[in-house]
């Protein structure tokens, strides 16, 4: 592997900064967003950022209010793209940001002219049609009683509130996100949704092995088209063996969630954790190469390195092991990347394991020294005198013959 920084983390036990709070960034919970979707989102705005520069340029050019309309939408496509949404609720208040979006054109740009069913009507459809796709029922009523009200706000501020006016942009607001929108999304969630379930680590919500290598190609893949780096992090974490044996399972959990707090804190927005292994976990940084890595890892977790958690009057310390790689971003090569660094990891256990138990015997070899035994003791245990001998320039006797120690266990 190129580029290859290694660092194992020291036995200490300062406490490192970071959030304690674990974030459920996948799967699990009802209001979560898959990765497919999550990814598509940026287009949403994107495309009305697009459209409005057209309208701006090609209907009003002398209207300079558009363009910063064009702005404001361009501004929430990359507010999407640089920190994806996890959960229904960021997904919402993103729509809500162009539904008011939409009121701004409507009451204050072409308010006077065309009013709230006018040339920019196609902010308000498009927002409401595509975010009642992504959002379940709930959350997207929200948005269409939303877009609704907007409607009708600008309307009574332009004056133009009609109800000949008004019928097309309500009845299309009120009938086509929940009679189209809604259900495609719906029938269209189901099998993805069933898709991310078998990616997923059941105890943690993060993904598994499969899951990883899936998305992660598609993240990498995004890497090569921008230009950026990507590092592999393999966390080694095999102290939550000790602690569910000592402290019991309870504990264990709440351990387990703030290292995954720790984790997502590290990965980022963008980045993907997951749980390759019930004490491994692997983490895929996109525009990071290993320096960065390895700074994002020293911010949260500390010099130190190490994860702790109080329980009562004791206090867990949880010190894992990690390798930080840079990982090429060619196709299909994060398999390969995954394979490689966690037989570095293996192979840096084993010689700590050996190293270990070393320590270990030494210590035992030499614990308890005997007392030695008095010199008389030693000339009436000593044998019949030997006739002088000369070795090598030594005349060796058995007087001047070294005594052994004597060590017990």
């Amino acid at each position: 592997m190129s580029s290859t920084t290694q660092t194992q983390i020291p036995g200490q036990t300062r406490k490192g900064p970071g959030s304690d709070t674990p974030r459920a960034r996948h799967g699990g919970a009802r209001d979560t967003i898959s990765f497919n979707l999550r990814r598509l989102e940026p287009w949403i705005a994107g495309s009305i950022a697009l459209y409005t520069a057209w309208i701006a340029a090609a209907v009003l050019s002398q209207t300079v209010a558009a363009w910063l309309f064009v702005a404001y939408a361009a501004l929430i496509a990359r507010w999407c793209q640089a920190r994806p949404a996890h959960h229904q609720g960021e997904v919402f208040l993103r729509g809500m940001a162009l539904v008011a979006g939409a009121y701004g054109l409507q009451t204050y740009v072409q308010g006077g002219a065309e009013g709230p069913g006018g040339l920019f009507f196609f902010w308000m459809s498009i927002t409401v049609l595509y975010y009642a796709f992504m959002l379940k029922p709930g959350w997207a009523m929200g948005l269409v009683a939303a877009s609704v009200l907007a409607c009708l706000a600008s309307a009574w501020q332009t004056g133009r509130a009609s109800w000949d006016e008004l019928a097309a942009p309500l009845g299309f607001l009120a009938i086509f996100p929940g009679v189209v929108a809604m259900r495609f999304g719906v029938a269209m969630r189901r099998p993805d949704e069933v898709i991310e379930q078998s990616l997923l680590d059941a105890s943690t919500d993060l993904y598994n092995e499969r899951g990883f290598l899936a998305h992660g190609g598609e993240l990498l893949a995004e890497c090569a088209g921008e230009r950026q780096p990507a590092s592999l992090v393999m966390f080694d974490c095999a102290d939550l063996h000790e602690v569910r044996a000592i402290y019991g399972s309870a504990t264990s959990r709440k351990v387990l969630a703030r290292l995954i707090g720790k984790l997502h804190a590290i990965a980022g927005e963008r980045g993907l954790v997951a749980r390759t292994a019930p004490t491994e976990f692997t983490l895929l940084l996109p525009a990071m190469n290993c320096q960065k890595a390895t700074q994002a890892i020293g911010r949260v977790l500390g010099r130190s390195g190490c994860l702790e958690y109080d329980v009562g009057d004791s206090e867990i310390v949880v010190v894992p092991d990690f390798i930080v790689d840079a990982v090429s971003l060619d196709d299909g090569s994060l398999g390969e990347s995954l394979a490689a660094i966690r037989r570095d990891l293996q192979k840096r256990r084993s010689l700590e394991a050996s190293r270990q138990q070393y320590l270990t015997r030494e210590r035992e070899r030499h614990s308890r020294p005997a007392p030695l035994a008095s010199a008389a003791a030693v000339a009436r245990a000593a044998p019949a005198p030997l006739p002088a001998r000369r070795s090598h320039g030594m005349l060796a006797t058995p007087a001047t013959m070294p005594v052994p120690l004597v060590y017990t266990r």
